[in-house]
């Protein structure tokens, strides 16, 4: 299984203002680095401006804000940490959720997840002549009091499976949000994630393919 470093990231749902994101801003404030670097990427909402500077990647909308892992996947718990700096450095910002994102390709056999698409419906689909799309299937859990995750699998071309997951805290104020993010045990998310899929699933992630 490996990971897809694009989808390492920490989301804040919220009234985001995205001129505060200046890279001058972000190297002095947020990220405090020495150089931040900007790109425009065409979305279909729209052109979206992205900031990048030591190794993170910030990119800034007005219904949420994203910030990501952008040089290798062990950037990831920073890319949390980041955030509640932002929500520090913006207090006034209205929040209604924030979110740890982890994604992966699974290339290897994996038996345990083609039973799960095996749908008891296919052969009645076939006598009636009709194609199926590639299967999709989405768990919602609950970790613990405080960690809720939504996994979603879904098949791909060539015997493959895409593995997304988003763990997610809901609270109406930043300071609560602030201190799920601050909380240490947030640094151990990414193990727990991938220990429930060796454990359910069987699909594992090597430490190698950490490293990307």
């Amino acid at each position: 299984m490996t990971p897809l470093l694009e989808y390492f990231t920490t989301v804040a749902a919220g009234a985001w203002n995205p001129g505060v994101f200046t890279p001058e801003w972000v190297k002095s404030h947020l990220i405090e680095t020495d150089r931040a670097d900007l790109e425009l990427a065409l979305e279909p909402s729209g052109p979206v401006y992205r900031v990048i500077a030591d190794g993170l990647i910030v990119i800034p909308k007005r219904s949420q804000l994203v910030i990501g892992a952008h040089s290798s996947t062990k950037k990831w718990y920073e890319s949390l940490t980041t955030m509640a700096k932002a929500l520090e450095l913006l207090p006034h910002t209205p929040i209604s959720a924030i979110g740890v994102n982890f994604g992966f390709l699974c290339s290897q056999p994996a038996p345990k997840l083609e039973a799960l698409f095996q749908f008891s419906d296919a052969a009645d689909l076939a006598r009636f002549g009709a194609t199926a799309d590639k299967g999709q299937l989405r768990r919602s859990l609950t970790l613990s009091a405080d960690i809720q995750m939504q996994l979603l699998i879904s098949e791909q071309s060539n015997a493959q499976y895409a593995i997304h997951s988003n763990i997610h805290f809901e609270a109406t104020a930043a300071p609560a949000m602030i201190e799920w993010a601050r909380d240490p045990s947030r640094a151990d998310l990414l193990n727990q994630t991938t220990f429930l899929l060796k454990s359910v699933y069987d699909v594992e992630i090597t430490n190698e393919h950490l490293e990307l």
